[in-house]
């Protein structure tokens, strides 16, 4: 069994996934949490290494699931209240002269702490913008994979606990002169909030200040803007619809509340479409996730927008999909 497990996750299967072609083959009734029972045995003795995105025994840590915190509201229902508001942190301006070029990075779900997550494609795909003249990250939520406390998630997580993703984050974000990473918290960083009445990405800040570095920006909860370069880019953790959440979120605004960037997290998904005169972009992820249950895949990547500043305010705008492990080319 074990090296049929080991060739089915090569494939980057998941432990759902794994389960459900283990049980066609044998028919069996093999559960997830029994393939995540040996997943995280075998890990942990150092039986499986690269084909489980290295996920060695020192990125494992060995702790019993907290007991779940009795009397707070689930996330789903508080982080569902916000979105139905539409509530907007209030907008941090950052311009500078706006002239030439400018060049953004677009992101979303990078999900530190989960052993699922492409920890070299996140510096990958940062070297490649920073060659590309990257200025400004904005990071559309769950930067971080939050807590799992008595529902066994902690097995599929190398980095346990807000400290140990925070000091992660703080490693994985490059510190390069003149560039800034803009962020807000999405549903899993959110959890931090509901459990322990801390706001992940502040702490993430705090933390960054605390070691000498003021380029990670903390905006808010769940949506906010910021204006950078005469650019009005704002950051949204989307909760509801797929294919239409650009048109569910900016439905109910006026028209000067609308950004002319719109990045959105949660999906997994790359796509970029126009709405409302808004260009909104769905940027993918950087976890290997197989929630998407409406046919959509996954895709581990970013988006770096150029823009060209143009006369009498126009702007032109061009994109680019970058994938882990992309090789810049001039």
């Amino acid at each position: 069994m074990l090296a049929r497990l080991r060739g089915l996750r090569s494939q980057g299967l998941s432990a759902p996934q794994i389960a459900k072609r283990l049980n066609h083959e044998w028919g069996t009734t093999i559960t997830r949490d029994s393939i995540l029972a040996v997943w995280v045995r075998q890990v942990k003795l150092g039986v499986f290494d690269s084909a489980f995105r290295d996920a060695g025994p020192c990125n494992i840590v060995a702790e019993e699931p907290a007991a779940p915190v009795a009397g707070h509201r689930t996330p789903t229902a508080e982080f569902a209240a916000v979105t139905k508001r539409t509530h907007l942190s209030t907008s941090t301006d950052v311009s500078e002269p706006e002239s030439g070029w400018s060049v953004f990075g677009l992101w979303a779900d990078l999900h530190v702490g989960s052993i699922f997550a492409d920890y070299d494609g996140i510096k990958s795909v940062q070297a490649y913008g920073a060659k590309c003249g990257v200025t400004d990250w904005f990071l559309a939520g769950d930067w971080n994979d939050g807590a799992y406390p008595g529902r066994g998630g902690e097995q599929e997580q190398c980095y346990i606990g807000l400290d140990s993703q925070v000091s992660a984050t703080i490693d994985l974000l490059d510190q390069r002169p003149g560039q800034r990473h803009h962020i807000i918290d999405g549903n899993h960083g959110h959890r931090y909030k509901v459990l322990a009445g801390v706001r992940a990405g502040r702490h993430l800040q705090d933390s960054a200040i605390a070691n000498g570095r003021s380029d990670i920006i903390y905006h808010g909860y769940k949506a906010a803007q910021a204006t950078v370069r005469g650019l009005c880019v704002e950051m949204v953790h989307y909760t509801r619809g797929v294919k239409n959440a650009a048109e569910q979120w900016l439905q109910d605004r006026s028209d000067a509340r609308l950004p002319d960037i719109l990045v959105g997290g949660h999906y997994h998904i790359h796509l970029e479409e126009m709405v409302r005169g808004v260009r909104t972009v769905q940027p993918g992820s950087f976890q290997e996730s197989d929630f998407m249950r409406n046919g959509k895949r996954h895709r581990i990547g970013c988006v770096i927008m150029y823009i060209q500043h143009m006369t009498n305010e126009k702007k032109r705008y061009l994109t680019e999909f970058v994938e882990s492990g992309q090789t810049f080319s001039p």
